[in-house]
């Protein structure tokens, strides 16, 4: 499954088009990013902050997205093997982000399923998949 990935900002509503539009627009891109009207934030503990990533998990909510799918590279739970995790203190921090995190999902009503659970709720193919 692909990492979940929300719009935010006051400008989202433009939603992934205008983001995309903006990524060529230069330094315009970074400017509405700081401003926080227009960001592109994935849902990962790895530069992501935690006040950034319940923002985005209140949009995708909002969307209507029923899978929200968090990533972080299995390196970072030892300090020294990413930049994201680099000692102690970090690692601290990252275990925090969690808790953050995790208790915003919980005030919204959000819970893990297992992937049992999850492939159950997916509706099964009536057909091949024709892609190849």
């Amino acid at each position: 499954m692909p990492l979940s990935t929300a719009i935010t900002g006051l400008l989202r509503g433009g939603g992934e088009g205008l983001y995309r539009a903006t990524q060529a627009m230069g330094p315009l891109a970074g400017a509405l990013a700081r401003a926080r009207m227009l960001s592109r934030v994935p849902l990962t503990p790895e530069g992501i902050t935690a006040t950034e990533a319940t923002a985005a998990i209140d949009a995708l909510i909002e969307e209507g997205v029923r899978v929200l799918n968090f990533s972080f590279h299995s390196p970072t739970l030892e300090p020294g093997h990413t930049p994201y995790v680099r000692d102690e203190a970090d690692r601290t921090a990252f275990y925090g982000w969690w808790d953050r995190v995790l208790s915003h999902l919980a005030r919204r009503g959000v819970a893990a399923v297992s992937l049992d659970q999850l492939l159950d709720a997916i509706p099964a193919r009536t057909e091949a998949c024709q892609a190849a």
